[in-house]
């Protein structure tokens, strides 16, 4: 991340867009469709005393966005969403961008399209037994 321009797509509360600025990036941009999920994302990023650019946007409607690093978190958890999100991060592939998925195992995750980084165990309020859920983090694979 450090000296990166990174695009946070899907932010929510900015997690990902704020751990991205921690880790040095020097432009993040946290985008999401839902205007009170990017005041969240200031909010946040201002109470963790970084710098993050809050944008309410459909960017699965836009071009690719300048940035070294796409991180998509969670954008598979219906089908139209997940057909919509996989053919603009292949835009944003093409574009030069690395891509980013971070997934807690959605059924519509393309899979074969991802390359595994990480697997780990994260909590999750909906999670039955110990509250944990399976979560993996993903590269998307280059163009063949």
């Amino acid at each position: 991340m450090r000296g990166a321009r990174v695009a946070d797509i899907g932010c929510g509360g900015g997690v990902v867009a704020i751990a991205a600025a921690l880790a040095g990036a020097k432009i993040v941009s946290a985008i999401d469709i839902d205007p009170r999920a990017a005041i969240v994302a200031r909010l946040n990023a201002e109470a963790n005393g970084v710098v993050v650019n809050a944008i309410t946007a459909d960017a699965f409607a836009t071009p690719a966005p300048e940035a070294d690093i796409v991180l998509a978190g969670d954008v598979a958890y219906e089908a139209v969403l997940a057909h919509r999100a996989l053919g603009w991060l292949r835009l944003c592939r093409q574009a030069g961008c690395q891509v980013l998925v971070g997934d807690p195992g959605r059924r519509h995750l393309p899979l074969p399209e991802l390359v595994p980084l990480a697997h780990m165990r994260v909590p999750d309020f909906g999670a039955a037994g110990d509250g944990l859920a399976d979560a993996a983090v993903y590269r998307l694979r280059d163009a063949s």
